[in-house]
């Protein structure tokens, strides 16, 4: 029981969290409705069950993190192709102060 208390202030904090980032919509509102799932799932767990079997899982708790696995996939890789622009980005800054102030080696 007490951990129901702590799985929800966790995913408390996350729709909080997704509501701060509204200005993002599409990602706040994924945010927003996994973590609604989530707190139906942590108060009806025979509800997450049922969806397990459901789809050829045995128990909730293992689909469950069957997902939480393709989700960080997904997180991952949005930010690894987030760090390629960054350093694409940078790269051609650095290209550009380069042409504008060349130094020569001593």
């Amino acid at each position: 029981m007490i951990i129901q208390f702590v799985l929800t202030a966790g995913v408390c904090l996350c729709l909080l969290y997704a509501f701060n980032q509204i200005k993002r919509w599409p990602l706040s509102l994924a945010i927003a409705l996994v973590a609604i799932l989530g707190l139906v799932f942590i108060w009806h767990p025979k509800w997450a069950n049922s969806l397990a079997v459901w789809v050829g899982v045995s128990r909730g708790a293992d689909l469950m993190f069957y997902i939480w696995i393709v989700i960080s996939m997904f997180v991952i890789l949005n930010l690894h192709i987030r760090n390629r622009v960054v350093d694409r980005k940078l790269a051609a800054i650095v290209r550009e102060l380069a042409l504008i102030k060349p130094r020569r080696p001593e």
